[in-house]
């Protein structure tokens, strides 16, 4: 990365993880692709140039966007249905940010599941 994307990406990463979060949700729903979200950073903590702990509340704020792209959605649909599935995808996912991100002792677990995960994958490729 060069110029201007190298001072956005660092600041984006090294900023709160709460701000990270929304700009993965905001990111997304510019996009309206968490894919795109997060096919670019997840190569850079697999070669070393993010930690995981940067990379995981943009993650999780792209899944969050997608959640609430739905709800923007299911807003345009006829009957209620779409906008009941739509919220219950956001619920869920509003449920396990605040399970998983708030408490830095549950952080740990999907940090070391990750960190597992990777090291398999590197094993067994």
């Amino acid at each position: 990365l060069f110029g201007l994307s190298t001072k956005v990406v660092h600041t984006v990463t090294t900023c709160n993880g709460y701000i990270g979060f929304l700009v993965g949700i905001g990111i997304t729903m510019i996009t309206q692709s968490s894919s795109i979200t997060t096919s670019v950073l997840v190569p850079f903590a697999g070669v070393g140039a993010l930690r995981l702990e940067q990379v995981y509340p943009l993650v999780l704020g792209a899944n969050m966007g997608t959640a609430v792209q739905a709800v923007v959605s299911s807003l345009d649909a006829v009957g209620t249905d779409p906008l009941q599935v739509a919220l219950a995808h956001l619920f869920f996912n509003l449920t396990g940010f605040l399970i998983w991100y708030p408490l830095p002792p549950l952080r740990n677990i999907p940090f070391f599941a990750a960190r597992r995960l990777g090291k398999n994958a590197g094993i067994w490729r």
